[in-house]
């Protein structure tokens, strides 16, 4: 056996438990815990949550404990533009008009103070995706695309 493959099976046997740090894991429970109440007490009938195939590890565990703990309940999966390439086509689409465009884009460039430094994350980049998202839903300026993948009505 090559030690490629040694070491993948020593990997793979590892639970989820093993391979993240004390903090990540308790960090992991609060977070099922809090969507398990809310869930169970119906304190939500619409959900937003990351794209389920968004690439980024902390935005796909937040997709999966949405998706675990909200079975009854319509999720809209949003997305984000970044490196990873990973926008697809989206099924759910609302129109936004001007004003609402520019709040939103003033409140992410305030709110998400870490990604500033990223190149990509520019109002410029956040106007382009919601514009692209109206060309494709006919809207007249922008709009807001989400995956609809349960739609409960």
């Amino acid at each position: 056996m090559s030690e490629k493959s040694t070491a993948l099976k020593a990997v793979q046997a590892k639970s989820m438990r093993e391979r993240i740090s004390h903090e990540e894991w308790e960090m992991r429970c609060e977070l099922a815990a809090a969507y398990q109440l809310a869930a169970r007490f119906k304190w939500t009938d619409l959900i937003f949550t990351h794209y389920r195939d968004d690439r980024h590890q902390d935005h796909r565990l937040v997709s999966d404990t949405t998706w675990q703990a909200f079975r009854d309940t319509t999720i809209l999966e949003y997305e984000i533009p970044k490196y990873d390439g990973d926008l697809g086509s989206p099924n759910v689409f609302v129109e936004v008009d001007p004003a609402t465009c520019e709040r939103k884009i003033r409140y992410l460039t305030r709110c998400y103070a870490t990604q500033r430094a990223k190149p990509w994350f520019t109002e410029e980049t956040l106007r382009a995706i919601m514009r692209l998202r109206a060309i494709e839903s006919r809207a007249p300026r922008y709009a807001e695309a989400f995956y609809g993948r349960k739609l409960v009505f």
